[in-house]
């Protein structure tokens, strides 16, 4: 589909894609435990890591992951994020994920806690498993 779009005094084409027609994707709520606190890049390093030794150049790219959050814990041991990848290839992340077992040679363990279409859905959780974060996921995200 294409628009007409007024820009000033200029008319210009921007062309418009469907939602049928755009990729489909999943988002994963998960959680880092390890024995110190580390930081994103050094996380996204060694997921990517992970994501290439098991399904190489082409699988990761059909993976199309991105991190879209990540936030340390107050005590600074464990942190909380979401992942972005293509809606057919979440459980390849999730196997990824469960190869990850350090971090600049601290040790870490990776949880998935929740899979949803959006962003939204992935931050709500119940109360009762809300608690057990220290990072409001409402107000971070």
């Amino acid at each position: 589909m294409v628009v007409l779009v007024c820009i000033g005094m200029y008319w210009d084409l921007m062309l418009y894609m469907p939602p049928s027609l755009r990729e489909r994707r999943r988002y994963l709520l998960f959680e880092v435990m390890g024995e110190r606190e580390m930081d994103k890049r050094d996380l996204l390093k060694e997921i990517w890591d992970s994501i290439y030794s098991l399904y190489g150049d082409v699988g990761a790219s059909e993976i199309k992951l991105r991190l879209i959050e990540y936030h340390n814990r107050e005590e600074g041991k464990s942190g909380v994020g979401i992942l972005k990848c293509a809606h057919d290839k979440v459980e390849e992340v999730r196997a990824s994920l469960a190869c990850v077992h350090s971090v600049n040679g601290a040790r870490v363990g990776i949880r998935v806690i929740k899979i949803s279409g959006t962003i939204k859905g992935a931050t709500r959780l119940p109360r009762k498993v809300t608690a057990q974060y220290s990072v409001d996921l409402n107000s971070k995200l």
